[in-house]
């Protein structure tokens, strides 16, 4: 009875961590969700928000979309995309696990989308870690004011992913935002999905035909 009970919580499992990956990838993926944010705080605070909509405070939008910080920025997006898809799979195949039996098939697949939910956040993780550098290369090509751009280069930021640096009457700080933290948790829950869907393929049935 305790192995059907455990049997029974690890469908739960999987689908309470996928519809979590699914919804933090949801809201990493919305247009107005800030992944990234460089602020100047002098008399008048001027904030850049990186988001998927643009860079708040851009010269101008053609520069926002030739530049090399976009490129980074949707890249990262593309593997939110796959991992979003993925993670809704397993949702699914576990709800129709509570239904009716799953083949041994649609288990092996529910692993390896398991596997590409994890492998495809960590990359979105990873890649996002050369904004720094893809921006620093855009400052040079009037991404933003040069006023800010100069200021903003006495700075650690080509190097540094957080950080703050403090000048003659004014301070910046650069740092990742909602976008890449939530990212950052869907790849830790990523893990336990995972362990999840190891679970689930070594069930003899699955879901609610899993307890009985």
């Amino acid at each position: 009875m305790g192995h059907k009970h455990l049997d029974k919580l690890t469908g739960l499992f999987g689908l309470l961590f996928a519809g979590a990956i699914a919804g933090l990838n949801a809201y990493s993926f919305e247009n107005n969700t800030v992944w990234y944010e460089i602020g100047i705080t002098t008399a008048l605070d001027v904030i850049f928000s990186f988001t998927r909509g643009g860079l708040t405070n851009a010269m101008s939008d053609s520069h926002w979309d030739n530049s090399k910080t976009k490129q980074t920025l949707y890249i990262s997006f593309g593997f939110v995309i796959v991992s979003f898809v993925f993670a809704v799979l397993v949702f699914l195949i576990c709800i129709i696990g509570f239904i009716r039996k799953v083949s041994r098939a649609a288990k092996k697949f529910v692993l390896a989308s398991c596997i590409l939910v994890f492998v495809s956040n960590v990359f979105a993780l990873l890649l996002f870690l050369m904004i720094n550098r893809a921006f620093c290369d855009d400052l040079t090509d009037g991404i933003i004011s040069s006023n800010f751009a100069n200021e903003i280069q006495k700075t650690k930021i080509c190097s540094d992913f957080r950080g703050h640096y403090s000048g003659f009457g004014y301070n910046i700080y650069w740092k990742p935002e909602a976008g890449w933290i939530c990212e950052l948790v869907a790849t830790i829950l990523s893990i336990f999905l995972i362990i999840v869907g190891s679970r689930i393929l070594h069930a003899k049935k699955h879901g609610y035909q899993v307890i009985r």
